[in-house]
């Protein structure tokens, strides 16, 4: 059984860093974010089904959080 406080925590942190991840490396084959960092495209031009995670901040939190839960489960 996991530690309730530990397993919180981990999906706490997984959103923030989901969410970290969005803001500033976005979507590197284009798309709506445009990402602050240098490697992140900026001209809108992307695949079909490219960046289904990181083109929205809503599944890059949920990812997170799902990461940081299994990360955090013991």
């Amino acid at each position: 059984m996991a530690d309730p406080i530990r397993l919180i925590l981990s999906i706490a942190g997984g959103g923030v860093v989901g969410y970290l991840y969005y803001r500033l490396i976005g979507c590197s084959a284009g798309g709506n974010t445009g990402g602050v960092l240098p490697g992140a495209a900026k001209d809108g031009i992307r695949a079909p089904g490219a960046c289904a995670i990181t083109s929205r901040p809503v599944p890059s939190i949920i990812y997170g959080a799902v990461m940081g839960a299994m990360f955090g489960w013991r």
